[in-house]
């Protein structure tokens, strides 16, 4: 108590403090913790995503995901399936886009053609050549 007082504190905000710092320290982890991050990071990119052009002439694909396959042939594995389970996941993700026509255009895009990933059944140059022209938006 002496000490507390040589520093102006009292026990009270000793206590305060050591709360506050415990609710910074401590975060209790759920299995679930990962997901949700996870979902919010793709959520984040989902929403910079351009949809109006989306089943309008040859635009049949979302977006093309180029990656690099040692480096991050998991994590863009990852990110698409995430992606095509948050835009099929009824009226979550796509409720809260404010864009009904959007909406509308994904709902009517075949769930493995929503995203793009470069190496998913490529048998030729010109094929993947024209998945990028198909897609709307473009993901490195």
């Amino acid at each position: 108590a002496d000490l507390l007082q040589e520093q102006g504190n009292t026990p009270i905000e000793l206590l305060d403090a050591l709360v506050a710092l415990r609710g910074v320290v401590h975060r209790p982890f759920t299995p679930q913790a990962a997901d949700n991050k996870l979902e919010g990071e793709v959520k984040d990119l989902l929403d910079t995503f351009s949809y109006e052009k989306l089943g309008a002439g040859s635009k049949r694909h979302i977006a093309f995901l180029s990656h690099h396959k040692k480096d991050t042939g998991d994590a863009a594995r990852i990110f698409v399936d995430t992606a095509r389970r948050l835009l099929t996941s009824g009226d979550g993700f796509l409720s809260s886009m404010g864009n009904p026509s959007g909406a509308a255009s994904i709902k009517a895009t075949r769930t493995r053609d929503m995203i793009w990933l470069d190496s998913s059944n490529l048998k030729s140059l010109p094929e993947l050549i024209n998945k990028v022209k198909e897609a709307c938006n473009f993901v490195l």
